[in-house]
């Protein structure tokens, strides 16, 4: 699952922003709304927790691509003609 820094950052502020307003007006929902509530961002936490894994993932990966692509950049060429393309005979 590739996840985007992006895509969490997204998630995580609509997060924020349904508990703030949760916590906001609290004092004037019925009991059983208020217990819906906090049940369900109790599972958005744990998604977002899966997220962040899978974004961090994602990262490593790309990082882990990157670096080996450099890290075939620095090695030597085939030989052509005798000559190798780095250090001569």
């Amino acid at each position: 699952m590739k996840v985007t820094k992006q895509t969490y950052a997204n998630m995580n502020k609509a997060y924020n922003t349904l508990f703030d307003e949760w916590q906001n007006n609290i004092e004037d929902m019925p009991a059983e709304v208020d217990k819906q509530l906090n049940m369900s961002l109790v599972l958005l936490d744990d998604v977002l927790d899966k997220l962040k894994v899978a974004m961090e993932e994602t990262e490593a990966a790309q990082n882990e691509s990157s670096t080996s692509s450099s890290e075939q950049e620095g090695q030597e060429k085939p030989a052509h003609k005798g000559f190798r393309i780095f250090g001569g005979k």
